[in-house]
């Protein structure tokens, strides 16, 4: 696992992307069709991810609840995200407190690394962190679930960059699945 203190570079034109706590568990979990794109840029470099160990720490608790069981063993489940996060992310330190403040304290992590890397995009289904995404797109960042992301709205193409690939995300309209009333997402799927 790679640990870097300073400021994460994506290689050439490769966006540079934090994850949050429900799409992690919507890619490697739940095999959400909506994390499709996204889990094949990842696996493939085009696109970087970064995290802490406190992101990784947060995913392996919520993926060993009983809730969670339906989909495997709470052991085989924590050892793929383990093993995605050791493969896929670069883990860096936590950054320091961005001045953009989430109303969820437990997710204003996400916020500060995403800022301070100069991320491109946070994917993420949280409503407190959605409700961000104006006040981060004048700082550069889009905050988007994984559905409004341009992937998600049109067949790719090569003439669409990588780093452009997410620019025109459409504004989140929350739907019944998206007021969860918990911080993660527990659907019973």
């Amino acid at each position: 696992m790679t640990r870097d203190a300073g400021m994460a570079q994506g290689p050439g034109d490769v966006p540079v992307w934090v994850l949050d706590t429900n799409v992690v568990l919507d890619w490697l979990v739940f095999d959400d069709p909506s994390m499709q794109q996204a889990s094949a840029w990842l696996r493939s470099g085009r696109a970087l991810w970064l995290a802490t160990d406190a992101m990784r720490d947060e995913a392996l608790e919520v993926a060993a609840r009983p809730v969670f069981a339906k989909h495997g063993e709470a052991g085989e489940l924590c050892a793929r995200i383990a093993a995605a996060y050791c493969e896929h992310a670069r883990m860096l330190h936590p950054a320091a407190a961005a001045k953009l403040r989430c109303a969820d304290p437990d997710d204003q992590l996400f916020v500060d690394l995403a800022l301070a890397q100069a991320a491109e995009l946070l994917l993420t289904r949280d409503r407190a962190l959605l409700a961000l995404a104006p006040a981060a797109r004048t700082q550069g960042l889009s905050i988007a679930r994984p559905q409004d992301v341009q992937w998600a709205r049109q067949p790719q193409t090569a003439a669409l960059s990588a780093r452009h690939a997410f620019a025109d995300t459409r504004p989140a309209t929350l739907g019944p699945d998206d007021d969860r009333g918990t911080q993660y997402d527990q659907r019973q799927r």
